[in-house]
């Protein structure tokens, strides 16, 4: 049985990891544990605390908005600092300060500060990415990224633990001390990572060049590597799925606790368990179906994906059944599309962005992203505040546009690289 186990492609995959690939996959789940601990609970706490739907929105939105500039300064201080520096920065700032701040928060203040510090993620992000790649064997993204999604999976099989505490002693005390954990073990990651990491071959080289140039003249030649995104039309679809996979997100998981407790009758301590639902149902799809999957181009599992993400968010708003059925069916289907479509997403950037100035390119990717969906998610709040199920005909709408950008963007393997 162990000799199985070793045999199957994700597990060989994990076990042939080395380097900054192994130092990132290897380290996820100490930011994943409290991560997916405090998660299902963000939109329900800050309810309790008197922040309205409208506001959750509109926190939403302003942070995109703060997110927009640090993307177009995440490829300038990635180049300046390096990729293993400005992670570990970057990191510490945008997720050890706020969860000690949303820890102690009062009121929608406090939560405003806490999500735009936490917008400097953005700048992390694009430098842990790099990191992450930069040394890697183009024929492993796909087993790479289903290996950091399997990372904050298997964590978030301890959700039941705050829902537990949460039936036993209401959201907020538990929310606050989740916070506090949460930098204790955050920060021991990025710590950890940066020892176990090493400067890649293309930052040394992006450091060298960026030597003795100031940061801002390095930040105003972001305008013309934005302009040359759409400049490419491979470049710009990638662009409009990120647009359209962060819309869906940020809807689903602002306003999906606050429609399944205020409009479906869920009590608050079962919302910790569709998360577990949702990770045993895409643990058995990546270990099952994956390795298959990665046979094929492009297009195919993602409008497989598509389909199965509108799917169950029409069983989740139809009202064809009450109780629980409908939750867990869309968190079933919801669970199998992210599976498909997140690797695939995130393995675009490598595909289809020229490694020479991957960090701005990415950076002006991210900015884009941000601008673009920004607003959705003040909509999705107003939305929500007349009928708790409108957000997610919104994401209905969503699903359509995402199947126009994947039928435009061409048709490769993901192990494939187009730009040399």
């Amino acid at each position: 049985m162990a000799e199985r186990i070793r045999r199957h492609p994700l597990i060989g995959a994990l076990l042939s990891l080395r380097g900054n690939a192994r130092a990132c996959v290897y380290t996820e789940p100490l930011w994943g544990i409290p991560f997916f601990l405090y998660t299902p609970f963000v939109t329900l706490y800050m309810h309790r605390l008197g922040v309205g739907d409208a506001r959750i929105g509109l926190i939403a939105s302003a942070a995109m908005a703060f997110q927009i500039v640090f993307s177009l300064l995440s490829g300038p201080i990635t180049d300046k600092l390096g990729r293993r520096k400005t992670t570990l920065f970057c990191d510490l700032l945008s997720w050890s300060v706020p969860v000690i701040v949303w820890a102690f928060a009062r009121d929608f203040w406090w939560f405003l500060a806490a999500a735009v510090l936490n917008g400097v993620s953005l700048i992390g992000a694009n430098s842990w990415t790099c990191l992450l790649v930069e040394s890697a064997e183009h024929d492993r993204l796909i087993d790479i990224y289903t290996w950091v999604t399997i990372s904050g999976l298997l964590a978030a099989f301890l959700a039941p633990v705050s829902g537990a505490l949460v039936q036993k002693y209401s959201v907020v005390p538990v929310m606050r001390a989740l916070y506090i954990f949460a930098f204790v073990l955050m920060t021991a990651k990025f710590v950890t990572l940066y020892i176990f990491s090493a400067e890649t071959a293309r930052g040394k080289e992006r450091m060298a060049q960026a030597r003795g140039v100031p940061l801002w003249r390095l930040a105003a030649g972001s305008g013309s590597v934005l302009a040359g995104v759409f400049r490419n039309r491979q470049t710009a679809c990638v662009v409009a799925i990120y647009v359209l996979f962060n819309i869906q997100s940020v809807v689903a998981g602002n306003f999906f606790p606050l429609y399944v407790t205020g409009s479906l009758g869920v009590p608050d301590s079962l919302v910790a368990y569709f998360p577990i639902i949702r990770s045993a149902v895409m643990l058995a799809f990546l270990f099952g179906v994956q390795h298959l999957l990665v046979r094929l181009n492009f297009r195919a599992p993602m409008f497989m994906g598509l389909g199965l993400y509108f799917a169950g968010t029409l069983l989740l708003i139809l009202p064809w059944a009450g109780g629980l059925a409908r939750p867990i069916l869309y968190t079933l289907f919801e669970s199998f599309a992210f599976a498909i479509v997140s690797p695939r997403k995130d393995s675009l950037v490598i595909i289809f962005v020229d490694p020479k100035d991957r960090a701005r390119i990415m950076g002006a990717i991210y900015a884009l992203m941000l601008a673009l969906s920004a607003p959705f998610g003040w909509i999705a709040g107003a939305l929500s505040s007349v009928n708790r199920a409108y957000p997610f005909y919104l994401n209905l709408g969503v699903f359509l546009a995402f199947v126009g950008a994947v039928g435009i963007l061409r048709d490769v393997k993901t192990s494939e690289r187009i730009i040399p």
